[in-house]
């Protein structure tokens, strides 16, 4: 079995760069460049795709600016606001075949107590399972704060099924 795919992981990336392409297509389109710029935008797709986790679409169009001489405007940083969301729409995607493809089942069941490490915590605390998402195989999981707030984490199988 292969492993999950993560959030920026080469499958992830180049699954993207298409839907990243019409992106970048539909701007210079817009903004009435010829079909000469239309051309070879993958590697900015690429490179967009591998830069967009946590960035803006300003942030983007410096990087577009900075390695491919392109000019930027207003309209270029509202289209590459998109990217993360098409990254992320990849990566979704590619794991819910990755669960189909590997039949993966969960080995924990609702009401079933886990130790997990919450990024405010300073130690491990017990958390129980509320759901089961069987389509991205992650336990839905909440301590007792969480359920005031109806907050709920999205944990891999794999972080408890060891």
């Amino acid at each position: 079995m292969i492993k999950r795919p993560t959030n920026y992981c080469e499958e992830v990336i180049l699954d993207s760069i298409p839907n990243i392409v019409i992106l970048l297509k539909e701007y210079l389109e817009s903004v009435g460049n010829g079909k000469e710029e239309l051309l070879g935008l993958e590697k900015e797709a690429k490179v967009l795709a591998r830069e967009s986790a946590w960035r803006d679409g300003y942030k983007l169009a410096k990087i577009l600016e900075d390695e491919f001489n392109w000019d930027s405007d207003s309209e270029l940083v509202e289209s590459l606001t998109e990217v993360e969301h098409i990254v992320y729409d990849s990566h979704r995607k590619l794991e819910k075949e990755w669960v189909k493809n590997n039949n993966i089942t969960p080995k924990l069941k609702i009401g079933d107590k886990v130790m997990y490490k919450d990024y405010s915590e300073s130690k491990e605390t017990e958390f129980e399972i509320t759901k089961i998402y069987y389509d991205e195989a992650k336990y839905g999981i909440q301590n007792e704060s969480y359920k005031i707030k109806k907050r709920t984490y999205m944990i891999p199988y794999e972080n408890f099924d060891k």
